[in-house]
């Protein structure tokens, strides 16, 4: 059986696919280490999805994305960068 590839040298989508795989295949290092760089990936998507929400007109309120992410007005503010906490 030929060595799996690092998910690092693969492209996004295949890097996942790899990432899931070794969740239910491998050693619970392996696991862990899938798991940390499918949390990286992630949060770049949530952040850049939240980003394009605060940017697109109607601009989406805090309230609003903190209700989608399951948490705190204030902490989807300060997670993702509001400026002030009294904005909408």
């Amino acid at each position: 059986m030929p060595d799996m590839p690092d998910p690092q040298d693969l492209p996004g989508p295949a890097r996942l696919l790899t990432d899931l795989g070794v969740l239910w295949t491998s050693g619970p290092l392996e696991r862990l280490h899938a798991i940390r760089r499918l949390r990286l990936m992630l949060d770049g998507f949530e952040a850049g999805a939240v980003a394009e929400a605060r940017q697109l007109l109607p601009k989406a309120s805090w309230d609003e994305l903190a209700s989608i992410l399951g948490t705190t007005r204030w902490t989807a503010i300060r997670r993702f960068g509001g400026q002030d906490p009294g904005t909408s």
